[in-house]
Order: structure tokens, then C-alpha cells, then sequence
């Protein structure tokens, strides 16, 4: 299916030497895509505290810490809709999307798909990642919370469009126009 988009490119956290991107919402019926880039430049943080050091970056990129004290490197992401319902990409791990059946009563849920993508040099980490949130966003104001404490993000929030998702959800298309018969 053909997601209906909408180009968001909004800086959602900031610090000295980081920034979190919520790039675009790639809309679909039954939920969207939310397109994040995250940077973190070298700064002050040199050393071995500095996130693209080798034996950080897996850290920063792979947040899958179930019971243990949860790093200060982890990029952490999450909703939060009108309603109070939440889901943080730190949860992915209590579900078996593929193999549990997961209903609305779950829901709301947020997923990395594919994992992520970034780099680490001397002096810069860049992270590309793909969220998958189920279901749709209401068609009303919610948010999107980022903490990235390593990197000096504290907890921020954002607020999002849920009208402008949903309004982009019925803009999709099938692929083979047969499909919808």
C-alpha cells in the first residue's frame, strides 16, 4: 500500500550537541510510520563517555535492556495519546508482534522496524530509525517524548497532528488497484 505522507521535519528535543528529527509520518489505515534522524556531535563529550565510541553505539541503537538499569546512552522514544494511553520503544520487547496476535486492548504500540540505521565517527553519531505506531493516532493533538540522557536530552515532549495522520490515512493507495475488489 502507498502511505498517505506528511513531512513533518520538526526538531522535537535539542541540546547543546544533539538533536532528535521527527522527519515524516508515513500514514496507513491500520496505524503510521513515524520517521525519526537523531545527531549527536562529539562536543564535550570526548572520551569514554562519548556515544560514538565502539563499544557504545550498539547501546544507543539497540534498546533492548528488559530488566537491567537502563543505560544513559539509549535513545528513548514513546506517544503519549489524549487519552493517557502510552507505548515506548523500550516496551518492544514484551511483545512477539510476529508470532502474539496483538489486539487494540494492547495497543497503543510503537515499533522499530527493521532496527536502525546510523553512523559513529570521531566526532559525530547519526541514527535513522523507523517507528512503527499501531493503531492510527487520533485524529487530535498527541505526543511524541524523547530522552537521550547521554547526549544531554532531558525528557521532552512534542506535540503531533493526529488530524493531519489521519487525514494522510485516507489519502493510501493499493499497489495493484485490483487489490481492493
Amino acid at each position: 500500500m502507498l502511505p498517505g505522507i506528511v513531512p513533518v521535519r520538526e526538531v522535537v528535543a535539542r541540546a547543546d550537541d544533539a538533536v532528535v528529527v521527527l522527519v515524516a509520518a508515513h500514514a496507513y489505515p491500520q496505524g503510521c510510520v513515524l520517521d525519526v534522524a537523531a545527531a549527536c556531535r562529539a562536543g564535550a563529550h570526548r572520551g569514554g563517555q562519548w556515544l560514538g565510541h565502539p563499544s557504545k553505539i550498539d547501546v544507543v541503537m539497540f534498546s533492548q535492556h528488559a530488566e537491567e538499569a537502563l543505560p544513559d546512552e539509549v535513545l528513548r522514544m514513546g506517544v503519549q495519546f489524549a487519552d493517557g494511553r502510552k507505548a515506548t520503544t523500550l516496551e518492544q520487547h514484551r511483545l512477539r508482534w510476529h508470532t502474539e496476535r496483538v489486539s487494540p486492548r494492547h495497543g497503543p504500540v510503537l515499533v522499530s522496524l527493521s532496527g536502525p540505521s546510523g553512523v559513529a565517527r570521531d566526532d559525530l553519531v547519526e541514527i535513522h530509525q523507523r517507528l512503527w505506531l499501531w493503531p492510527q493516532p487520533p485524529p487530535e493533538p498527541f505526543d511524541f517524548v524523547v530522552e537521550w540522557p547521554a547526549a544531554g536530552i532531558a525528557l521532552t515532549r512534542h506535540r503531533l497532528d493526529g488530524t493531519s495522520i489521519a487525514s494522510a490515512a485516507r489519502t493510501t493507495s493499493p499497489y495493484w488497484p485490483e487489490a481492493t475488489r
